[in-house]
């Protein structure tokens, strides 16, 4: 019996049908999706491409029969495309679609790099780095500072970092921003808009309490001060006492006044000053003041306690703790209000002592 081969003949070409982007439709990104359903007669999967402006941008897509098919395409430029798909079945049937137009007007994008936003300096020079990234290429890009045009760049580097820079500028607070075009006079301008101090002035310090030479019978001991910058709205300073850095980073609000408690434990002639920083780095330090602190000792009844109940009238012995960052000479025992005795022995300081 002969063998039987079967063979089909398919004279018809697949059908296609575009799906997006619409006819004459405006997208302002450099992306989109071409979306698009080729149907043939026979063929389960047919290979097609995507052609713009007469050059393939996406060969040989699998399309399955009847099925919805998008492709996304990227780096797209600004202006009129002209786009179709052309798919051919197995046996090499091949058919093109209508052809549609897209308009891309998609605008440079513009990012302030440095410095950042709120930024302080004390010098007077500085370079305000942006990038402006477009689809085609940047025609210029003009530096807004405080609102005006400062300066132009005709020769920008597309899609990487760029900077203006400035000198000589005057004490003060600066806003700025970058505003860009591309070759198709689309423009685009950077927000938000950032800010930064240029700050050469060092703070003010003004010292108040303890006044010069003052005598002060507490340990402790308040010291007040006021900090201004022309530029800082709150300072960081430290408070000094006989060369230590006894409170550091007060926060100092401008031109207000602060206050900090000090407990002081040794009696004697002692220095203060205040120093202060702001937030581009300038500092200064106040003037050094003396005071003198004077404190009597500190005496602790250890025992008897208090309210105690003695069953015994001779030999009682009371126990105290006294100290002074001075030393101690003497003491006296005060019973019922009156004097009792005195100590004769040498007095340990801050530990116990006795009368018998």
């Amino acid at each position: 019996m002969p063998d039987e081969h079967e063979f089909t003949v398919d004279l018809t070409p697949p059908m296609i049908t575009l799906s997006s982007p619409d006819p004459n439709q405006t997208i302002s990104v450099s992306q989109a999706t071409f979306s698009f359903t080729a149907v043939d007669n026979l063929a389960k999967t047919m290979t097609c491409n995507i052609t713009i402006n007469g050059v393939v941008r996406d060969p040989l897509v699998s399309a399955q029969n009847n099925t919805l098919t998008p492709r996304t395409i990227s780096g797209l430029v600004d202006g009129l495309h002209y786009w179709n798909v052309t798919c051919w079945d197995s046996a090499g049937k091949k058919n093109t679609s209508e052809t549609r137009i897209l308009n891309v007007s998609s605008p440079p994008t513009v990012v302030l790099n440095s410095p950042a936003d709120n930024h302080f300096q004390s010098s007077t020079s500085i370079d305000l780095v942006y990038t402006p990234t477009d689809n085609t290429n940047i025609s210029a890009c003009i530096l807004l500072l405080n609102g005006h045009e400062n300066k132009t760049n005709s020769t920008v580097n597309n899609g990487v970092q760029n900077a203006f820079s400035l000198s000589g500028l005057a004490s003060g607070a600066y806003n700025w921003t970058v505003w860009c075009n591309d070759t198709s006079g689309l423009s685009a301008t950077a927000s938000p808009v950032r800010k930064f101090t240029i700050d050469i002035s060092n703070p003010a310090i003004t010292l108040h309490d303890p006044g010069p030479g003052d005598t002060l019978y507490t340990k402790n001991v308040m010291f007040k001060y006021t900090a201004s910058d022309d530029a800082d709205p709150v300072l960081a300073c430290t408070l000094t006492i006989d060369g230590s850095n006894v409170l550091t980073n007060i926060p100092s609000p401008d031109g207000e006044p602060v206050n900090r408690t000090v407990f002081i434990d040794n009696d004697g002639l002692h220095f203060w000053n205040v120093t202060c920083w702001d937030d581009a780095g300038n500092h200064n330090t106040s003037e050094t003041r003396n005071f003198t602190t004077i404190n009597p000792p500190d005496i602790s009844l250890v025992s008897p306690s208090d309210n105690a109940i003695i069953n015994y009238s001779r030999n009682v012995a009371f126990r105290y703790q006294p100290s002074d960052s001075d030393g101690l000479s003497g003491s006296k025992l005060i019973i019922n209000g009156r004097f009792n005795k005195s100590n004769s022995t040498v007095l340990i300081n801050r530990d116990s002592n006795y009368f018998y």
